[in-house]
């Protein structure tokens, strides 16, 4: 994967230092709540990305990510993308687990867990069954070429088990489905 695929996804750095064939970018998403409403501390995602002569090599996240959310779920996720199940003409991709790596992945995320990581969600929303965390981002800097992001946590209102993670990026869809498949009659 090139640093031209990732601004094909829309990720826009915020900055770039390079140092002869190696570039680190910097890339900062702002969370957008709604009016009157803030984050204290702003709770904005921020990574670094590292290319060499064009070509991703690394990601570094802070720490802090992983004080709320362990490691092993980032992990799990990308784990997860090798076996996606993806749609190109509607550029969307879904990402379905196991019994095991469900049970390994969600076993520490919480609502509690993800607003400690996140924050207050941009929108709330709740049913007898579930409960639905929205988080709205935009790329700093903005402008014309500016990636919006919208991630959408769905949680059993009756187990707190995360059930579902839903992501809309610039050009298409990534769902993770931890919800085990419905019984065959």
């Amino acid at each position: 994967i090139f640093a031209e695929d990732f601004r094909w996804l829309g990720v826009v750095p915020e900055s770039i230092k390079s140092s002869g064939k190696a570039d680190l970018w910097r890339v900062r998403y702002l969370k957008s709540l709604p009016a009157g409403e803030r984050d204290n501390p702003p709770q904005d995602l921020d990574f670094d990305l590292m290319f060499y002569d064009g070509k991703f090599t690394q990601v570094f996240l802070p720490e802090r990510y992983f004080v709320f959310v362990p490691k092993a779920f980032f992990v799990g996720l990308i784990r997860g993308l090798g076996s996606a199940s993806v749609d190109q003409a509607k550029r969307a991709a879904d990402v379905n687990f196991s019994t095991a790596e469900r049970e390994r992945l969600v076993k520490r995320v919480t609502l509690t867990s993800l607003t400690q990581l996140l924050g207050k969600p941009t929108e709330l929303l709740t049913d007898a069954t579930r409960t639905t965390y929205r988080y709205h981002y935009r790329t700093s800097p903005g402008g014309p070429k500016a990636g919006l992001i919208d991630m959408e946590f769905v949680f059993s209102s009756t187990t707190g088990q995360l059930q579902r993670l839903h992501g809309k990026s610039p050009v298409g869809h990534l769902s993770f489905n931890f919800e085990p498949p419905p019984a065959k009659p």
